[in-house]
């Protein structure tokens, strides 16, 4: 268990990739604060990990007033006696297209659904698992050597993308 007696906040934890992220943190041993604006989505995920035999608590807060976030902070402390842990689920790893449900609304339209299909070398979506498992490595002390790295977890997206390919600094005839 790679967060045992740890305790973790995270932030956006209600559903998609933070919601599979609190799952993540609590299954490795973490004490995990469920945090969202949608306070009663991030208690519903809190009961659902202490159903799997996890330890939780659902707390609403919007993480862009600074109270709130003082309150989520004070209230990890209070309840576990400190913090590990903070995962900010916006801006952290840069994803490609992931199964979130406005992931999937969208993908309802096969021609949508076939465009982000395409430009993913894998040929498939993402899921929220995907990116909490790097978030969960990223916060261990099994990645203690990386330092200040944005983690392309697309399946391909970047390579596939006339961008990504800008972004090469090899020679044009070595890529």
């Amino acid at each position: 268990m790679l967060f045992k007696d740890k305790v973790a906040i995270v932030t956006g934890g209600a559903s998609g990739i933070g919601e599979a992220s609190a799952h993540r943190f609590a299954a490795e041993g973490a004490s995990v604060l469920v945090v969202d604006i949608r306070r009663e989505r991030a208690e519903g995920v809190a009961e659902s990990i202490m159903e799997a035999g996890g330890e939780a608590h659902g707390f609403g807060a919007d993480v862009a007033e600074p109270d709130d976030v003082e309150a989520m902070v004070a209230a990890a402390v209070d309840r576990w006696g400190g913090l590990d842990v903070l995962y900010s689920n916006a801006g952290t790893i840069r994803p490609g297209t992931i199964q979130t449900p406005p992931v999937q609304r969208m993908m309802q339209e096969p021609a949508a659904l076939e465009r982000n299909l395409a430009a993913h070398a894998l040929r498939r979506l993402g899921h929220p698992d995907e990116i909490a498992s790097v978030a969960v490595w990223l916060a261990s002390d099994e990645s203690s050597f990386v330092t200040g790295e944005a983690i392309v977890v697309d399946g391909g997206l970047r390579a596939q993308s006339p961008l990504g390919r800008l972004a090469d600094p090899r020679p044009s005839h070595l890529r």
